[in-house]
């Protein structure tokens, strides 16, 4: 297995284990990972590009739009958890007033 491959293997495992925690609503994790993928994604910015096979291009390539799809989803929760926490906040607000 070549240099490049593996770190892009790490990077799937990486996405993979990112969308578990996602599911999990675990956003401690998500970050842990995130900052790894980001370590991983440096490394493979210093590579020329022949270094990269084919198959590492499209692997990459998949990740790239799973990975959007994971931080749109992110993005969806944490504005309803947001909203949710403001209901509440209001909510008590209105219960200590009366």
């Amino acid at each position: 297995m070549k240099f490049v491959n593996k770190f892009v293997q790490q990077l799937k495992s990486l996405s993979d284990n990112i969308e578990s925690a996602k599911n999990s609503e675990d956003y401690s994790t998500i970050y842990k990972l995130d900052c790894e993928r980001k370590s991983i994604l440096e490394l493979l910015m210093k590579k020329k590009f022949y270094e990269f096979s084919e198959a590492d291009i499209q692997t990459i390539k998949l990740i790239a739009e799973h990975n959007e799809k994971i931080v749109s989803d992110i993005s969806v929760l944490m504005s309803h958890h947001t909203k949710s926490t403001s209901d509440k906040i209001k909510m008590l607000r209105a219960y200590n007033r009366s």
